[in-house]
């Protein structure tokens, strides 16, 4: 025998001896099978190349149509920011993107003439990203507020919405909204709005640069008058954009159908918090529901 066929021989008689199978074909530890040794049925799918090119054409189209993504977040609320960047994940969107910007909410030392502190912040913050945005040369942006959930089928819908949006007949878009009165039974995937509709929420906002600076001009003045003015002062930043619109019937306003996302429940920062938001333990048992809730919708 030569000593080739020699050695396959002993391995041969090796293998044999041992009684044990393969190193491929032995059973995980607690008695699961290898990935590629289950049945095809529980193996997890991976996605086709089709849906992962279109998803990365959806990430283009997104970053074609806005210029930035302003998310307002108070530098305290560092749990927002960990799931805005999920959310902006599930959309498609990388945090780090150089159009992603987190913007510092304000939070003032007192409320001002506003109803409250939070009040006051939320218009202020909603005031510095126009204001930043017309800076920078922005012509179109997405604002979102740190306590907004994308919908399941967000990538799909917006798709939808994309034709839309590139056209440059429309001012403001609200791609999500807590209530609109009266109501307004948008078309999809997007209706123009009568200018005297008032809408509740603007956790997810897009403007046009004709928008942007009109809106600017709309809220400094607001600013300089009292609250409970005629001509409007010091209130709720959805309420002053909503006197805005009717004060400006030339910018046309969508409303998406159906909303691309809403608010998930989370402790305010606008209004008094209360007690269960104060208390350790409790609040973290809070938010767990709180969590489980958005999840489940």
């Amino acid at each position: 025998m030569d000593r080739a066929a020699g050695v396959r021989a002993a391995h041969k008689s090796a293998h044999v001896d041992t009684g044990r199978a393969p190193r491929k074909a032995r059973a995980r530890r607690g008695g699961e099978l290898p990935r590629y040794h289950r049945p095809p049925a529980e193996r997890r799918p991976r996605p086709s190349f089709a849906v992962v090119d279109a998803a990365r054409c959806l990430t283009e189209k997104m970053k074609n149509i806005f210029d930035a993504v302003y998310i307002i977040n108070l530098p305290t609320r560092t749990d927002r920011r960990r799931e805005m960047i999920e959310q902006l994940a599930l959309a498609g969107l990388d945090a780090s993107d150089p159009r992603v910007i987190f913007f510092d909410a304000v939070r003032p030392a007192d409320a001002g003439g506003f109803p409250t502190i939070g009040t006051r912040g939320c218009f202020m913050s909603h005031l510095g990203v126009l204001q930043r945005a017309r800076a920078a040369g922005h012509r179109r942006i997405l604002i979102l507020e740190d306590d907004v959930n994308f919908i399941k089928d967000f990538q799909p819908a917006f798709a939808r919405l994309v034709p839309r949006l590139e056209q440059p007949d429309w001012g403001m878009t609200y791609l999500g909204a807590l209530g609109v009165q009266p109501p307004f039974d948008a078309p999809a995937p997007a209706g123009v709005m009568p200018p005297s509709s008032a809408v509740m929420g603007t956790h997810m906002l897009a403007l046009q640069s004709t928008a942007i600076a009109a809106a600017i001009a709309y809220l400094e003045a607001m600013l300089q008058r009292p609250a409970g003015d005629p001509a409007g002062g010091p209130m709720h930043v959805d309420g002053a954009y909503s006197w805005f619109r009717n004060a400006h019937p030339e910018i046309a306003t969508l409303l998406c159908a159906p909303a691309l996302g809403y608010q998930r429940p989370s402790r305010t920062d606008i209004h008094d918090v209360k007690w269960f938001d104060r208390t350790p333990v409790v609040r973290d048992i809070v938010q767990a529901l709180r969590k489980a809730k958005a999840a489940a919708r």
